[in-house]
């Protein structure tokens, strides 16, 4: 059985130490390490916004999705709105809306929560109203009315969560059934994405392999 890239990292880092020959790039071989368990991780950053045909898109959330390697675990963290925490953020209390003008993606790196928390991701995905409805009616679900995130954002956290919930729960069999091009055709107008919709057709078609199993859990709320 071939050896982990970590142990193998571990390993050359003993010969390198004991030949001199890393003495003095120790931060350069941590530097590398992490690199490596980031490469292992993939982050998608999810953004809802109201209306992507509008002059102006309002945020109601964004999320990053963390999903390691190989697994069909996504682990949900938020972004805005942030949770009610000891010392109040100002996105976890009401605030003033967060308006994105003509959506572009380099864009959602200067709003305020993505850069005060300075995550990283490695895709982008941006669904509207919409789009959201829509895959609530494909999935088999009663798509409900949403606050506004900057009037009540700790009861729109708790919307955004049970959304999430229900579409994870429902994807394996609802994906079964529907067909991507259903998806699709909410692209771009109602649904914009870093990837290419070939890129998304293989990964689609991976997924289908696998009976399209997927989990969904919500660390940061344990």
């Amino acid at each position: 059985m071939f050896l982990s890239p970590t142990r193998l990292f571990l390993g050359f880092l003993g010969i390198g130490l004991l030949s001199g020959f890393f003495l003095g790039n120790l931060s350069q071989a941590a530097a590398a390490e992490r690199a490596e368990s980031k490469s292992l991780q993939q982050n998608t950053l999810i953004v809802f916004v109201d209306d992507l045909t509008a002059e102006h898109q309002t945020v109601r959330g964004i999320w990053l999705a963390a999903r390691v390697e190989g697994s069909g675990e996504l682990s949900w963290m938020p972004i805005y709105p942030t949770p009610l925490e000891p010392h109040a953020d100002e996105f976890s209390e009401a605030h003033t809306a967060l308006i994105l003008e003509n959506f572009e993606f380099e864009d959602l790196s200067f709003l305020s929560p993505i850069h005060s928390q300075r995550v990283w991701w490695d895709e982008v995905l941006v669904a509207d109203s919409i789009a959201l409805v829509t895959l609530q009616n494909l999935a088999g679900l009663s798509p409900t009315a949403t606050v506004e995130t900057w009037l009540e954002p700790q009861r729109a956290l708790h919307e955004q969560v049970q959304l999430l919930h229900s579409l994870c729960a429902a994807f394996p069999s609802a994906a079964k059934q529907a067909t991507l091009d259903q998806a699709l055709a909410l692209m771009p107008a109602h649904i914009q994405s870093t990837q290419s919709p070939f890129e998304l057709i293989t990964r689609w078609d991976v997924w289908s392999q696998t009976g399209f199993g997927l989990s969904c859990t919500h660390p940061w709320a344990n």
